[in-house]
């Protein structure tokens, strides 16, 4: 990064002459936007910077060119609203793979279009608003590849949130559907697999050789570098037809396909399966359509058993999510900028955050600095007396919650130990009655407690 060069090697950033910034919309990342904020607030303003996104709102664009402008220099914001390629969409259900969208040769996201209606629902697909399906009802990938070799659409990057279930389904597409390369491109494909293991013997038995015969192949970071590489080879001369990866692909590597699959609207997180941004989707999506290959590209989404044509839909035609700052300085970035510079000009560096920029252009600095005069009148004493019995009460409630437990399971027992096998329905009737009293009782402590 530039902030790692700057302090280890300061004559190497102050000779740069330009940092290009991919993908910038990463700013937004949880765990990585803070290289690419920390890349702008280090370089020297000597350095050109030069930010490249296709996923920002206009809004954003704005504000990132003010920020950097602010910061770093005079910046010049570049609008492009043409992409090389259209796209269309298409769902696929276990029976079909229809249009997405009711007009089934309107391209997404096309130039003049951003400001028009947005495109309905395909209604062969509203007819069914089930957003749940059984398992049986979600589409095999070796079906969906089946189509989309029929129609022409290969080749195909597939994408999937599971390094195991990459590899499972390019297996299952190479068992279940054969070969999908010619007698002419395999030809081509063992000579250049056979050069490759002779300077690499150690990978011969890894089990990958047997995919790429077929013209399939998995792409994530449980695999070696040097598959990869060769991989990514391969499927840019259209020798591999389907490539099942994760959602890195999608993000600083130039390998294009005619059609892009996604294979849910939901991946895990820390908080559980989620659904997918606009922005993640457009990433993805974003990968369909080779320039001077191919004139429409297909972007494929694919019924799973969370979601269905209308969340679809919803997500896709959706406005690109705001970005946020996720600049978050850790002690070593802290503590290299000491080494450099006074604590005062420390203290500058760090508040020249994209988050510290808006939150002061955006007026919500004169919000907070009212709220903090509110606080000024509140007895500090009191508030501390009012949060620990806060803390009390709760801690009562959830023993008030375990002694609940406790009286029914033993009244329950009791009553239980007294009656024959034959008198279940008595059981039952009593187990009814018990607990709507043990409730009665628990509810007249609480009031007793509060009062």
């Amino acid at each position: 990064t530039v902030g790692g060069l700057e302090w280890s090697h300061e004559s190497a950033v102050n000779s740069l002459f330009a940092v290009v910034l991919d993908e910038f919309h990463f700013l937004n990342h949880p765990e990585r936007g803070t290289v690419w904020e920390e890349s702008v607030i280090i370089s020297p303003p000597s350095v050109l910077i030069c930010a490249l996104s296709a996923t920002l709102t206009n809004q954003n664009a704005r504000e990132l060119t003010d920020w950097i402008n602010a910061i770093h220099g005079p910046t010049k914001l570049i609008h492009s609203h043409t992409r090389p390629v259209p796209l269309r969409v298409h769902f696929a259900t276990r029976n079909s793979l229809e249009p997405l969208f009711e007009d089934a040769t309107r391209v997404w996201r096309n130039e003049g279009e951003k400001d028009a209606e947005k495109p309905a629902l395909n209604p062969e697909l509203e007819r069914d608003r089930k957003q749940r399906v059984r398992g049986g009802e979600v589409p095999r990938p070796s079906v969906v590849v089946k189509r989309l070799v029929e129609r022409g659409m290969v080749p195909v990057i597939y994408f999937v949130f599971s390094r195991m279930m990459c590899d499972r389904m390019a297996r299952q597409v190479a068992e279940e559907r054969g070969t999908l390369v010619t007698a002419s491109e395999r030809d081509v494909i063992t000579e250049r697999l056979d050069t490759f293991l002779s300077s690499n013997a150690e990978l011969e038995h890894s089990g990958v050789p047997h995919l790429i015969y077929n013209g399939v192949a998995a792409h994530h970071a449980g695999i070696l570098p040097l598959w990869k590489a060769f991989i990514e080879e391969l499927f840019q001369d259209g020798l591999i037809k389907v490539v099942f990866a994760t959602e890195t692909l999608a993000a600083g590597i130039n390998m294009p396909a005619k059609t892009t699959v996604i294979s849910a609207m939901t991946k895990r997180s820390q908080d559980g399966y989620l659904p997918l941004s606009t922005s993640d989707t457009l990433q993805m999506a974003g990968r369909a359509g080779r320039r001077g290959k191919d004139s429409v590209g297909h972007v494929v989404i694919v019924q799973s058993l969370e979601t269905g044509a209308a969340e679809a839909h919803r997500i896709l035609t959706n406005e690109v999510e705001p970005l946020t700052s996720k600049f978050a300085p850790n002690y070593g970035l802290v503590l290299n900028i000491l080494q450099k510079k006074s604590l005062e000009e420390s203290r500058l560096v760090l508040e020249r955050s994209f988050g510290n920029f808006i939150f002061e252009t955006r007026g919500e600095g004169a919000v907070f600095e009212k709220a903090r005069q509110i606080l000024k009148d509140i007895d500090l004493k009191e508030l501390k007396s009012y949060i620990t019995l806060r803390e009390r009460v709760k801690d009562l409630h959830s023993h008030l919650s375990e002694l609940e437990a406790k009286v029914k399971r033993r009244l329950l027992t009791k009553v239980a130990t007294n009656l024959t096998s034959g008198d279940n329905m008595l059981l039952a009737l009593q187990k009814k009655y018990i607990l709507k009293h043990v409730f009665l009782i628990q509810r007249s402590f609480s009031s007793c407690f509060y009062c």
